[in-house]
């Protein structure tokens, strides 16, 4: 480490002898310790490494640390002789305190008064002290049951990074990684014991692992099976159960007089479990619970306790057998009383007796029909129900056809056995050579319509529960209706001199003719020729094509191509104005009794060059915004024949020149006058500020800035509209103080001028008496002097003209020649 140090202040110093060769200059290059670590304490060592970049230096300097900006540690250096490119390494006496854990800044600098070089005189460099690592704590040990088995194992209390967990099943021989960095850890469906243990590690400090955490496996919980009598007599009496096969603890003994809708506990948890004086037909079960998994219930014994004896039923009721080698199983249900033994007979008048006490019965090779039934006593006999075991003959089918050819979507009708012995019927079909079977129909007879692919067709017959036969097998071959995907060729050509080949794609079949039809298939003419393609050469009219197919037993079909024939392109008559006026927004063009259906329109602003593609797909083309003479030519083509081009027309403009001339900048209330020009006849929007509407010059009054519209028609009945914007002087408040009730047009109205910014002004006007005669809040010098619907008699007011932007003005106002 000191030898990479070494050789990298070497290399930064190198850079600056030569510059500072001839002035004293010194700085700290390396520090060489403290270095980060875990759990630093508060004396560790600082030591730097000191370089001498200028000439050499007799006289003492100092060399300092800093932590975190704190007070520095300050010593300094007195080596007598420090020569020049010579470096020296000092350890301070004072030790630095890194006893917390975090991140320390540090900085190492020397301080020389004739230092000429002050940037390199400093260096930083930080050190980190990380805590120790604390594996943490993992939940105490617990059991889980074997079956369904999940959870979330969380780490608690560590300090350090989670590296990983681990597992061990071998009691902590050895231990497997789980790769999880997580502070969780799932388990899911544990088989075996179970330790787990977490991997820790906080910086730069040793690993440390987490006390560990055991699983254990519990068993699953086995009911087990209830031994015991199956009826008892009444009272007096004593039952005793004992529980067999089970896997836990019995946790109690439970009985329902019910037939098990509800269950009491017995409160007894002991094996065997001894009932004394059962007084009626009771159901006994067990509770079994291993470890933490979850209760069972063991099966249930049921214990009659006879008072009325009954011989029960058998089931199943009756049954059928296939006579030969057959077996089967009887069981007696509901019986009330201890079973004497079982009988048999085939005729139901003489009996044979089975010595068996038990529930349920076995017979074996059956070849007649054979009853059975049981004895049960109690005191007295009774007889079980009667069950019937049926033995049926062996089944048997004959033939169902013989192998046949048919066509596709063809149908084979009402198949049926010669002979059978059988009452089920099943028919099946197979189109793979009877690697799969398929089943069809469950009746005597079957019918297969439309049938579409080679296959097989059987039978299998049952006759009760005997085995099933199968038939000989019916192979259905199927002819193929005759195909073809279509045909290529072309579509269409042009009258005259044309030829072409078409060629099928038959997907099934033979050619056995060609026909033609230009009539639009109402008549047809045999070509005869049956090759697979088609020579054409030279048609005028549009031609239908039939191509006739066979295929073995399969009727003919016919598959059709239309080659369309086209009538040479022509242009006609191009159509249009030659000049429009100048404000169009749009004009159209058109072409008339051209014989096309396929149109491409060009234009340009000259006649020879810079021609572009305007509009396509229609006889007609519009064009908009006319500024500039236009010349338009279309190119047309009909079907597939060739196009043409039609003559070249111009869509020139009128020349015009108009508008309105007059003053734009006008005192408020004044008039000015207003000129249009460049047209035959004018109309003026309506506006109450003009004295006429259908002039060219018009006098209009201005009392704010508005814009004036008129329509000019020129004498190519072009129209064109025109506007001019009348301005207001920007003048100041201009109040009058008279009005002259006289109605001579000059000083009928109180008029007040403002300036244009201010957009509304509000006035109060009073009497002599202080009463308001007058009130707007939005006035509009519109005010006469009338109050409540008369003039006011001639004499001095007082008003009060206000708005946001002036505040109020005061001052008189007269009123005269009011001679009334």
């Amino acid at each position: 480490m000191k030898f990479k140090y070494t050789i990298l202040f070497l290399a930064v110093a190198s850079l600056f002898i030569v510059k500072y060769a001839n002035g004293q200059d010194v700085g700290v290059v390396a520090k060489l310790s403290p270095n980060s670590g875990c759990e630093l304490t508060n004396s560790e060592t600082v030591t730097v490494q000191v370089f001498n970049f200028g000439s050499t230096i007799s006289t003492p300097f100092d060399v300092s640390y800093q932590i975190n900006g704190q007070t520095p540690v300050v010593e300094t250096i007195n080596l007598g002789t420090f020569n020049a490119s010579s470096s020296y390494t000092h350890t301070f006496a004072v030790d630095a305190s890194l006893l917390a854990q975090g991140t320390f800044n540090m900085k190492f600098y020397t301080s020389l008064v004739s230092d000429v070089n002050n940037s390199n005189d400093t260096i930083y460099s930080t050190v980190i002290s990380d805590a120790t690592t604390i594996g943490g704590n993992l939940p105490l040990d617990f059991n889980v049951c074997e079956v369904g088995n999940s959870g979330t194992i969380n780490l608690s209390g560590q300090n350090g990074s989670v590296l990983d967990w681990e597992l061990s099943t071998d009691g902590g021989v050895s231990w497997s990684s789980l790769t999880n960095t997580a502070t969780s850890q799932g388990y899911n469906n544990l088989t075996v014991n179970s330790e787990y243990r977490v991997v820790v590690q906080n910086g730069l400090c040793s690993q440390e692992y987490s006390d560990t955490l055991l699983v254990s496996i519990d068993p699953e919980s086995i009911g087990g099976n209830v031994a015991g009598p199956s009826s008892a007599c009444t009272p007096p009496n004593m039952v005793s159960l004992s529980l067999n096969n089970f896997q836990g603890a019995i946790l109690d003994w439970e009985y329902s007089d019910d037939n098990g809708v509800t269950w009491q506990s017995a409160g007894v948890s002991s094996n065997p479990y001894d009932i004394n004086n059962l007084g009626q037909t009771t159901s006994f079960r067990a509770v079994v619970q291993n470890g933490v998994c979850s209760s069972a219930y063991s099966d249930t014994l049921e214990v009659v306790v006879v008072s009325n004896l009954s011989g029960g039923s058998l089931s199943p009721a009756d049954t059928a057998v296939c006579i030969g080698m057959n077996s089967g199983n009887l069981t007696l249900n509901s019986h009330v009383g201890n079973i004497d033994y079982w009988e048999y007979s085939t005729d139901q008048v003489s009996w044979s007796v089975i010595a068996n006490t038990t529930t349920s019965h076995s017979f074996s090779n059956l070849n007649s029909t054979t009853y059975y039934r049981v004895i049960v006593s109690a005191c007295t006999t009774d007889t079980s129900s009667i069950t019937e075991v049926v033995v049926n003959s062996l089944s048997s089918v004959g033939t169902i056809g013989n192998d046949t050819t048919i066509c596709e979507n063809e149908s084979l009708i009402n198949l049926t056995p010669d002979v059978y012995n059988a009452d089920t019927f099943t028919w099946e079909t197979s189109i793979d050579g009877g690697a799969t079977w398929v089943t069809e129909s469950s009746n005597l007879s079957a019918s297969f319509t439309n049938l579409s692919s080679d296959q097989m067709i059987r039978l299998l017959a049952q006759n009760g529960v005997c085995p099933v036969v199968i038939s000989d097998t019916l192979d259905v071959t199927i002819n193929m209706l005759p195909a073809a995907g279509g045909f290529v060729g072309k579509d269409s050509v042009c009258a005259g001199v044309n030829s072409d080949t078409v060629v099928p794609t038959i997907i099934n079949g033979n050619v056995n003719t060609w026909l033609s039809s230009d009539d639009g298939g109402v008549s047809w003419v045999d070509i005869g020729v049956s090759t697979d393609s088609l020579e054409i050469i030279n048609i005028n009219t549009t031609t239908t094509y039939g191509l006739v197919l066979s295929s073995g037993v399969c009727p003919l079909d016919t598959f059709y191509h239309e080659i369309v024939v086209s009538q040479l392109s022509d242009y006609g008559v191009i159509i249009g104005d030659t000049t429009i006026c100048q404000n169009t927004i749009s004009h159209s063009v058109y072409l008339i009794n051209e014989t096309a259906n396929n149109y491409n329109w060009f234009s340009s602003s000259s006649f020879n060059s810079n021609y572009s593609i305007q509009g396509s797909n229609t006889d007609s083309l519009m064009i908009s915004d006319v500024s500039a003479p236009v010349f338009i030519y279309c190119e047309v083509t009909n079907g597939v024949c060739s196009s043409v081009i039609s003559d070249t027309i111009v869509v020139d403009i009128f020349n015009t020149n108009h508008g309105i001339t007059g003053d734009t900048l006008v005192a408020q209330y004044n008039s000015v006058v207003l000129t249009a020009f460049g047209g035959d006849t004018y109309l003026w929007d309506n506006n109450p500020s003009l004295d006429q509407l259908s002039s060219a010059e018009v006098n209009a009054q201005i009392n704010n800035e508005e814009v004036f519209f008129v329509t000019i028609t020129d004498a190519n009945n072009c129209e064109y509209r025109d506007s001019i914007r009348i301005n207001l002087i920007d003048e100041g408040f201009e109040i009058s103080t008279i009005i002259t009730a006289n109605n001579d047009g000059y000083n009928d109205f109180w008029i007040i001028k403002k300036p244009i910014e201010i957009n509304s002004v509000s006035v109060t006007v009073l009497n002599i008496f202080g009463q308001i005669v007058y009130k707007s809040d939005d006035y509009q010098n519109d005010w006469e002097g009338i109050y409540e619907g008369k003039l006011l008699p001639n004499g001095t007011y007082y008003f009060l003209v206000e708005s946001e932007s002036i505040g109020v003005i005061e001052g008189n106002l007269n009123i005269i020649g009011n001679d009334k």
